[in-house]
């Protein structure tokens, strides 16, 4: 299955964004929209900064496959431990996400960025989400959506 870009994302989960779905309130829509997103994106950073707290560097590992939410925080040497398991298995696509994942853990600064990464039946994708702003990527990605 592939993934869907960013554009169908937003439409599959912000409905009402779609072109005269909202008449002339998308400025309410697209506030109301992010402040939902920064809420829930302040609640990942508390589980990111509770397991980060607990085991050093790592990552919230968001797992959204069909059937299964959860989020779990995954320290540094688990993620390399899963990469000399895919590098042994021959998984070449997962061991070069894995590297870059890694590597962002290793030279991100915690203080600034939380680190978020969704899991899903396609794949998996890191997410540096800014503290000051967690969602200041969503309403700019709403505010493009809407016009």
């Amino acid at each position: 299955m592939a993934r869907p870009n960013r554009l169908e994302l937003l439409a599959k989960f912000f409905p009402e964004m779609r072109e005269g779905a909202i008449g002339s309130d998308r400025e309410a829509s697209i506030r109301f929209n992010s402040l939902a997103c920064e809420a829930i994106l302040q609640d990942q950073i508390n589980l990111f900064d509770r397991g980060a707290q607990q085991l050093g560097k790592g990552v919230l590992a968001v797992r959204i496959n069909k059937g299964a939410t959860c989020s779990d925080f995954v320290a540094l040497e688990d993620l390399q431990a899963d990469l000399e398991m895919a590098t042994t298995a021959g998984d070449s696509a997962v061991r070069e996400t894995l590297d870059a994942v890694i590597k962002q853990v290793e030279t991100i600064d915690p203080l600034r960025y939380a680190l978020i990464l969704l899991i899903d039946n396609s794949g998996m994708r890191l997410i540096p989400v800014d503290r000051k702003k967690p969602a200041g990527d969503i309403r700019a990605l709403l505010e493009e959506f809407a016009t």
